[in-house]
């Protein structure tokens, strides 16, 4: 990702969406402080410049999660069953704006990965708890946040999201390709390692469930690095098993 979404603040994440609705709704984007929002982060009034193709009162709402690998299907955050959830906890403050005549279009920003499977049924979820039909709702999780960070840069200038203000970290698609590159001279070292007589051929590598522990890695986390390694390795047996 551009950007470690999780890493932001409440407050950060907030910005980051209010500045992308004044690029794409239009710059008359109105945006309020954190806080209490009464169910908006933002609003806009009239055709949207680039996206959606709606003509309206538009209601802008940015949910922020600390969760690395977070999902729209959380239950936490999407259940029918659950009066708690981050959704059900909206619908009456949706449904007031509803009500009030202040809403006609809904704008869902959160920083959580979303299939096609899910979005419809949430949509529909929505739709039937607060009349807003079904068509006047979006839903923007990282990859749509990603694609349009891509499309216009210039929002993360806006927002003033600076690298230098995270942590470091490196992606594990990023370890990957470095494991990558070492399989594919892997002869060349072995080689070379084989030459140094003070040195064992093949050096002892610490076990990837020992580098969790070391490294006091979330389960969710260290779980994330491994399905990216795994995929990017392929059926690649010789850097499997050197790495895990």
């Amino acid at each position: 990702m551009r950007i470690k979404y999780y890493n932001l603040s409440d407050a950060q994440y907030q910005n980051l969406v209010c500045c992308l609705c004044k690029k794409i709704l239009g710059p008359s984007t109105q945006t309020y402080s954190p806080g209490r929002d009464d169910g908006k982060d933002a609003s806009f009034t009239g055709t949207a410049k680039c996206f959606p193709t709606w003509t309206g009162k538009i209601i802008v709402q940015a949910k922020h999660t600390r969760g690395i690998v977070a999902k729209f299907s959380d239950p936490k955050f999407y259940s029918e069953k659950s009066k708690s959830s981050v959704l059900a906890l909206e619908l009456p403050k949706i449904k007031s704006l509803v009500e009030k005549g202040d809403l006609d279009y809904y704008m869902l920003f959160s920083n959580r990965t979303i299939s096609g499977e899910i979005d419809i049924p949430i949509k529909k979820y929505i739709s039937k708890n607060t009349g807003i039909p079904v068509d006047n709702i979006y839903l923007c999780g990282n990859d749509d946040m990603e694609h349009w960070l891509k499309m216009y840069p210039e929002v993360e200038v806006w927002a003033e999201i600076k690298p230098g203000d995270f942590p470091l970290t490196v992606p594990a698609t990023e370890l990957a390709e470095v494991i990558l590159r070492l399989e594919k001279n892997k002869e060349a070292v072995l080689n070379d390692e084989k030459k140094r007589e003070d040195t064992p051929a093949i050096p002892v590598r610490t076990p990837f469930p020992e580098k969790v522990i070391l490294n006091t890695m979330s389960d969710g986390y260290a779980n994330l690095i491994k399905d990216e390694i795994k995929k990017a390795l392929c059926q690649n047996l010789w850097v499997k098993r050197r790495f895990f």
